[in-house]
């Protein structure tokens, strides 16, 4: 039965004012020792992301990319740390502007995402309006109590083009001209203006390979339009040319849209109020009131990701899963994706409700940078492909939405 729905609002706040607003502490598995085959270090960075501040550690001492293995990428707007593995051999620890590598002992094996247990965070809100401190309050409470939709937020959705969809989905309805062309000559917001200026090029000579081949800038570029030029229009084989990481994550991105899709659809069935609030691809739909029995429902429910061979865990979920595949045009099978070399789309099983651990807001305090303003901390534990910005979304939601508006 779907309940009542309102779209909703958020508190006024600001975030990420200074780096040290949005601390970022990951929590490995991996047990330091004395000695052992791979040396692990903790990298604290302030205005880098990861990928950059540990390619600049490789340059600095000669070391091949693949030689320095870390967990997870983390944000460039934010004060972050976080652990990498570097061969026993040698000790790269350094100090630069901005980062610093330093030494934690040694492990038996190499840094990965297997060995990230999950992320600490300690986040303020600030220019925050008295009036609105009470609503953030119950806001905590019912988020401690209750948890969160465990939905993945905006940040994995990078591929997704306002006006021509999502790569990935390219990808899985075999559109392969469409996907080189996303993945070599979209234009994405964040571009700098001479990267924009080389995609329109390649738009404007799209199928003229050479005049694409002079204007090219980087070393896949170069590659992808080279091979073109030899081979013409194969462009299935020139998706197989592009980095792993790329495919990987635009193949990603749709999955997991797609299991938003289908916890948002779950919620509207089985929770009597819910608000949504907006999104980069979609609404991020809320519970805001539901039975005993929904709620241990959902509490106890995992929901794997799309795939060719995921299995919903009941009747339910397999009718809600059929239906939006049938209004995507796909198929089960159309996700086996066996055409592509290096990439393919993996089922994992994600927990439908998140439920931070230790969570805390602390009493706001005067804000010493927006005068007549409070901030407050708020501080909690995510296990490992949790979205701290989705609990973020459920702690500001706007006090007084009304679903039956």
């Amino acid at each position: 039965m779907t309940g009542s729905h309102a779209v909703g609002g958020v508190v006024p706040h600001k975030l990420r004012v200074r780096p040290e607003d949005f601390e970022v502490e990951e929590l490995t598995y991996l047990v330091p020792a004395t000695r052992g085959p791979y040396r692990l270090y903790t990298l604290t960075k302030v205005g880098w992301n990861t990928t950059d501040a540990l390619a600049s550690v490789a340059r600095r001492f000669g070391l091949p990319r693949g030689a320095i293995a870390f967990g997870g990428r983390k944000d460039r707007h934010a004060r972050t740390v976080q652990f990498v593995t570097v061969g026993a051999d040698r000790d790269v620890s350094v100090v630069e502007e901005g980062f610093q590598l330093e030494p934690a002992g040694f492990v038996d094996e190499p840094m990965g995402p297997a060995a990230v247990r999950g992320n600490a965070f300690r986040i303020t809100l600030r220019e925050v309006r008295p009036a609105d401190a009470p609503a953030l309050a119950a806001n905590a409470a019912a988020l401690a109590r209750e948890g969160v939709p465990n939905y993945f937020d905006d940040q994995r959705f990078g591929s997704f083009h306002p006006d021509h969809g999502f790569i990935g989905k390219m990808l899985v309805e075999r559109r392969w001209e469409d996907a080189l062309k996303g993945f070599l000559a979209l234009p994405w917001e964040h571009d700098p203006a001479a990267t924009k200026a080389r995609k329109a090029a390649f738009r404007d000579n799209w199928w003229r390979w050479q005049p694409c081949l002079e204007h090219a800038a980087t070393p896949v570029e170069r590659h992808v339009f080279a091979f073109l030029a030899r081979r013409g229009a194969d462009y299935l084989a020139a998706i197989n040319l592009l980095p792993r990481d790329d495919v990987s994550m635009a193949l990603s991105a749709y999955q997991s849209h797609l299991w938003n899709a289908i916890v948002s659809r779950l919620l509207a069935e089985l929770a009597s109020a819910t608000v949504e609030l907006a999104g980069r691809v979609a609404p991020y739909r809320f519970p805001l009131a539901m039975s005993d029995d929904a709620r241990a429902y959902l509490n106890g429910l995992l929901l794997p990701t799309p795939a060719a061979r995921a299995a919903m865990p009941d009747a339910s979920t397999e009718t809600l899963y059929a239906a939006l595949i049938a209004e995507e045009r796909i198929t089960p099978r159309s996700l086996r994706l066996r055409e592509l070399r290096h990439a393919y789309l993996k089922s994992t099983p994600r927990a439908v409700m998140l439920h931070p651990a230790d969570f805390s807001l602390a009493e706001p305090q005067a804000d010493d940078l927006f005068p007549g303003r409070l901030c407050l901390g708020a501080s909690f534990t995510l296990p490992r492909g949790a979205y701290a910005t989705m609990v973020l979304r459920r702690l500001v939601l706007a006090a007084g939405t009304d679903p039956n508006q």
